[in-house]
């Protein structure tokens, strides 16, 4: 009968606290900086606040269709913003006219008077005039602020009114020393709003040459608008240093054979290597001291797995490594034997302190040296997810990291050392050892506890990792929490500049295999865009296969290959493809200006020319970013009042600067009394109205013009490469060749299918041949594998739990075939080895036939050749839903 001799993978159950919110960040007085960095301004504290109100109190409302605020028509004369050097040296130069309807008045010597700019994502600028600033002339006609502190209101440092017959009017403004969000739209919104009127319009805008300044304007008749725009000239942005492709377990060798065809370039080339584990190097059963000879052997098992990380090293990657968990005698508890009831890998005694600080001192320090000697010099996590993976207290973790470090940094000087790998950055130290119990109200937070401490210790920290910053790039959590570690570690002592900040861990919340196809892929490129503008220097995707038996369906496809026990192993998604024309980006990112906000664009410039990589990520469009941009419209018409915006923002402070567990609710409850009932109304209307607008463009191809501006006069080479339902798509062959259509995302019966069913075959056919080799007969065999293999197979979440059920049922089955229980576990176990090495060998052969297909790899193609004139470039692109497009400019032969 067919068999499977494989246990399955560990079930697992990810515990994912609630993330933190957004921070509007402090720096010195004046100053405008947190640790260096420039403050997130206006724009990022107004849309984060009335994002998290409307995603926190759960509001919505019937669609409607998308309406325009309702302003008399402002025309305008230029706009010009202009970015200093230094932290808040930006300046706002704006002026124009309007006309009143029929039956309006204003005074702005009694009225607010607000000033507002917005791009497609929210408020750029937000200046807010109180009733009595304004001086009225002798004649009535002219309005005049001035504020040459610019404390006032925000930074405005004058602005003048004026009217001839009190229906027509002129005005202009000036602000400086501000800190202007970065404007990256090119259609930017201007609103002047006086007491209950306002008026608006609407500015194509263009970033010059040189960079610092968007200069908004009326365009002239017949001028071709660009969606995107690129200035190669100008101050360039950050990308991250490396990118991480996942995850590698213990044993590196099978899935490096399957990552070797995506060698590393400018962005893509950190791996995790989950993990350099010493509950696995000795008798997992013993609870006394390893022999010298157990010792030596522990050795030699480090050393060859430093020899397999060093071929990866020399590749071009950056393995990361993790220092867990605990052998079973040096465990301060080693007989407990209570588990986790998601996954009875999590031993108590592997995840609990060392029982001698001393002894695991000397432990790491011997296993360092060895890794250290064969030219390794790794950076080194303690412990991963030690919030809730950890048995013991915070100080218990504390300790395990200070003795760590210091034995890493001893044993090798050229190492780096950090931590925590907090599960979620909100996240109090869960308590508990048969199931870790959440944090109660009051308890500390992991991050800023942990620093505040290993500072107090004088402990070396190199990086800080944590996982799972957000699902939504949009929603500003990256940026707040850079921030707030920033701030903690400067309060530690700590030179927050020489600390790298890295997400271990991210991915995005599309359960099925449909929507982590692409989807997923397409999510990619707005999220490195968000890390790389926060300043996260390296970061990871949270695995590298997917994770086919955790018990949370999501986590199912998270994987860059895929993974699990229905088809096989390491076939390319198209998630990995995405990455792979990442690696193609060169190193110098450039600005960009987009006019459609769910068009997703990162622009690199190299030696050999320029890199355009797209993503029409139309799915990700959701109730944060709605619900920003509804604050922004409501904000700069003055329908939600600069009481109801100071409230939010005071929320916001009070719930982030806390640093200990808050009880649910206390946000939501801030958030809902800080505006009103008719605010909420009109807050929860323009959001739906929103949401409904760009509901609409879901499923829609993209089409537009790509604009490179500053260009030498000449021919460029253009090549593409696309990640689509056509292009890397791992299911895409899979649907193509099934013998019968299914509803199913990959298809049955085809290729893949097709390929696991044979490699299944072959390894079953192995077990079997190995069995034969020593004797047994095919009525053995049978029984062997219905009665013993496949119960065990059925009740086991683990291979070790699998093997464990297999030798304790081998002694009543041996008696029933006669045969010695010693010699037929040994018998056994060589058939199970069979098993294993055939089926790992057949699943990394299919993948890569599978994987060279040419629906599943993307690759750069020829797509023609552009001319610049003028100095400028006009691509026209068309991108269907979710696809993911790389264009690559060469100047011609």
């Amino acid at each position: 009968m067919p068999m499977r001799w494989r246990a399955p993978t560990r079930a697992l159950s990810k515990e994912r606290g609630t993330p933190i919110a957004p921070r509007r960040h402090r720096g010195r007085a004046g100053s405008g900086r947190v640790d260096g960095r420039r403050a997130p301004g206006l724009r990022m504290a107004l849309r984060l606040g009335m994002g998290a109100l409307i995603a926190a109190l759960g509001l919505a409302s019937a669609p409607r269709a998308a309406a325009a605020l309702a302003c008399a028509p402002l025309s305008l004369q230029k706009t010009t913003l202009r970015f200093g050097p230094a932290d808040r040296d930006d300046r706002l130069g704006v002026a124009g006219e309007f006309t009143l309807p029929p039956g309006g008045s204003i005074d702005p010597a009694t009225e607010t008077t607000v000033l507002s700019l917005l791009d497609r994502s929210g408020p750029v600028f937000v200046g807010a005039i109180a009733p009595g600033a304004f001086r009225r002339d002798a004649a009535g006609r002219t309005w005049r602020f001035s504020d040459p502190a610019g404390q006032q209101a925000r930074g405005v440092r004058s602005m003048r009114i004026s009217s001839t017959d009190g229906v027509h009017f002129r005005w202009k403004a000036q602000a400086r020393n501000l800190e202007l969000a970065a404007a990256s739209e090119l259609d930017l919104e201007v609103v002047v709003a006086v007491g209950g009127d306002c008026a608006r319009a609407i500015e194509p805008c263009a970033r010059q040459p040189n960079g610092r300044s968007l200069v908004c304007r009326p365009p002239s008749p017949g001028a071709p608008a660009a969606d995107i725009e690129v200035a190669t000239r100008g101050r360039s942005l950050p990308l991250p240093e490396v990118v991480g492709v996942g995850t590698l377990g213990w044993d590196p060798r099978a899935p490096w054979a399957t990552l070797q065809p995506y060698a590393p370039a400018a962005h893509l080339g950190l791996v995790r290597l989950y993990t350099l584990d010493p509950s696995h190097l000795f008798d997992r059963t013993s609870t006394t001291a390893p022999t010298p000879a157990e010792w030596a052997a522990a050795e030699d098992q480090v050393r060859a797995w430093a020899r397999d990380v060093r071929v990866i090293a020399a590749a071009g990657y950056q393995p990361a490594v993790h220092l867990c968990c605990m052998p079973r005698w040096l465990s301060l508890r080693p007989s407990d034997e209570s588990v986790h009831p998601n996954g009875a890998w999590l031993l108590a005694w592997a995840y609990a302190p060392p029982a001698s600080l001393s002894g695991w001192y000397d432990l790491v320090h011997r296993l360092v040296s060895v890794i250290a000697s064969e030219g390794l010099h790794l950076p080194y996590q303690v412990w991963d997810e030690p919030d809730w993976m950890h048995y013991g207290t915070l100080e218990d973790y504390v300790d395990l990291y200070e003795v760590s470090a210091r034995a890493i940094r001893a044993a090798d000087p050229l190492a780096r050392v950090g931590g925590p790998g907090l599960s979620n950055f909100a996240k109090g130290k869960d308590v508990g050892w048969a199931l870790p119990q959440h944090a109660p109200e009051g308890t500390p937070l992991f991050l800023p506890a942990w620093i505040a401490e290993a500072g107090r210790r004088g402990a070396p920290i190199d990086f800080v990792d944590w996982h799972f910053p957000t699902t939504d790039p949009d929603d500003g959590r990256i940026d707040s929490m850079v921030g707030n570690v920033r701030v903690w570690l400067a309060a530690a002592g700590y030179d927050p500049a020489a600390v790298r900040l890295r997400i271990g861990e991210w991915l995005d919340e599309n359960c099925g295999e449909e929507a982590a196809s692409l989807p997923s892929a397409a999510e990619i490129v707005p999220m490195l865009s968000r890390l790389a503008a926060a300043g996260v220097a390296s970061h990871a995707h949270t695995s590298f296969t997917d994770q086919a038996n955790w018990s949370d369906g999501c986590w199912t496809h998270v994987g860059l290959f895929s993974g699990g026990e229905q088809r096989p192993r390491f076939l390319v998604r198209a998630k990995l493809n995405v990455f792979r024309l990442v690696s193609w980006l060169g190193t110098t990112r450039l600005p960009v200006a987009r006019r459609d906000p769910l068009v997703e664009a990162i622009v690199t410039e190299s030696d050999a020319g320029y890199e355009i990589l797209l993503a029409n990520a139309a799915s990700t469009a959701g109730a944060v970013r709605a619900s920003r941009r509804a604050a922004g419209e409501l904000a700069a018409t003055g329908e939600i009042g600069a009481s109801a915006y100071d409230a939010l923002l005071a929320c916001w402070d009070a719930t982030l600067a806390a640093t200990v567990v808050r009880p649910s609710g206390t946000l939501q409850a801030c958030l809902a009394a800080a505006v009103t009932p008719a605010e909420l109304t009109r807050l929860t209307t323009r959001t739906s109205e929103i949401m409904a607008a760009a509901a609409a463009r879901q499923g829609v191809d993209w089409s537009g013009t790509v604009r490179v501006a500053g260009l030498r006069s000449g021919s460029y080479d253009v090549e593409r490469a696309l990640v689509d339902h056509g292009h890397g798509n791992v299911c895409a062959y899979n649907k193509a060749t099934e013998p019968v259509p299914s509803s199913d995302a990959c298809g049955a019966g085809g290729a893949a299918d097709q390929a696991w069913a044979a490699v299944r075959a072959d390894a079953e056919e192995a077990a079997r041949a190995a069995l034969r080799a020593r004797g047994y007969a095919e009525g053995e065999i049978a029984i062997i594998e219905a009665d013993l293999v496949a119960p065990c197979r059925v009740a086991s979440a683990t291979q070790g739990a699998f093997l464990a059920c297999v030798d304790a049922g081998l002694p009543a089955l041996a008696a029933q075939l006669g045969r010695a229980p010693g010699a037929m576990t040994a018998d056994l176990h060589a058939a199970l080895a069979a098993y294993d090495a055939t089926l790992d060998a057949g699943e990394l052969a299919a993948a890569a036939a599978l994987n060279a297909l040419p629906e599943v790899t993307s690759r750069l193609e020829p797509a023609g050749r552009a001319v610049a004139a003028d100095g400028r470039l006009d691509l026209a692109v068309s991108l269907p839903p979710d696809g993911v497009l790389l264009l690559r400019l060469r100047p011609a032969e």
